[in-house]
């Protein structure tokens, strides 16, 4: 009885065992054959299935425009979009206009694929989103006013209770003086508030300083001049990627789009459509061609 029980159990085993080989080679032969392993890519699935790529976006000239009799999108971002999309061989569908709070939700929801618009990458944001191959490079000056020497040369001298910030809810400012000058009192603007509000806080003499995108507070000192002065220099105080907004756990998508964003700016097309559309690509921090001429 006993010999016969053995003799069962041993043959169950060797069967298991056989099954065991018979499933890995048949997984091994598929991935080998398609390319493809076992990880779940359902944003690409889907993308390459439909031939569609469904877009989110945010409005922000010169970056993206909409027309508001016809609805038309236009700008740097649209452009880059249509030709990222070309290149891979899909069409765009640009679905809905987006709120930064809830930009995330969309994506996790399946209204759309990406968020055709770049943000800053940063750490607090890779928990909901995913980024793409940054674009360019957004960098922050300190504002303050043309006749306020107080700070010349002397950054630190911020970090103090008589210095006021002017910060945006939520925003890159607000983190700035609570990192770099936990001293200073911040004056906080809601969150949905014109950008450009905050250059407007110093000019009414409602704050001392804020911390402003370079290329916009440029444009505003040549327009409004004898107003405002950038303290910062050549020595910015925070740089920070600008990226598509894609979703967290898809990243064979993610490298598809990778590729042609990266095929784009390694040929020079996302600097084109930046002068295309009116912009100078030499006021940004463009990101660097990753190889050199060789030698003569």
């Amino acid at each position: 009885m006993r010999s016969r029980a053995t003799t069962i159990l041993l043959l169950v085993v060797i069967l298991l065992a056989v099954l065991s080989v018979f499933n890995f080679w048949k997984l091994r032969k598929t991935t080998l054959e398609t390319g493809k392993g076992t990880q779940s890519s359902p944003v690409l699935d889907r993308v390459l299935s439909s031939g569609e790529l469904r877009v989110g976006y945010l409005i922000e000239p010169p970056y993206l425009y909409k027309d508001t009799a016809t609805g038309k999108l236009s700008g740097i971002y649209f452009d880059v979009v249509e030709n990222m999309a070309a290149r891979l061989n899909l069409k765009v569908r640009w679905v809905e206009e987006v709120g930064l709070a809830t930009l995330s939700e969309g994506l996790d929801s399946n209204r759309y694929d990406m968020i055709g618009f770049t943000l800053w990458r940063s750490a607090a944001r890779s928990r909901n989103v995913a980024f793409s191959t940054p674009l360019f490079y957004s960098t922050l000056g300190i504002y303050v006013r043309a006749d306020d020497n107080r700070f010349d040369g002397r950054i630190a001298a911020l970090n103090d209770q008589s210095v006021t910030i002017a910060a945006m809810d939520g925003e890159l400012a607000a983190d700035i003086a609570r990192t770099d000058f936990p001293k200073a009192k911040v004056s906080s603007l809601p969150q949905f508030s014109d950008y450009t509000q905050l250059l407007l806080e110093l000019t009414t003499k409602k704050a001392d300083v804020t911390f402003f995108n370079k290329v916009v507070g440029a444009r505003y000192m040549r327009q409004n001049p004898g107003k405002l002065k950038d303290i910062s220099g050549d020595s910015p105080i925070r740089v920070f990627a600008e990226c598509f907004i894609l979703p967290l756990r898809d990243s064979a998508f993610r490298s598809m789009i990778d590729s042609a964003l990266l095929e784009m700016i390694e040929n020079g097309q996302v600097d084109r459509y930046f002068v295309a559309n009116g912009e100078d690509p030499n006021e940004y921090y463009r990101v660097a061609r990753p190889f050199r001429p060789p030698a003569k």
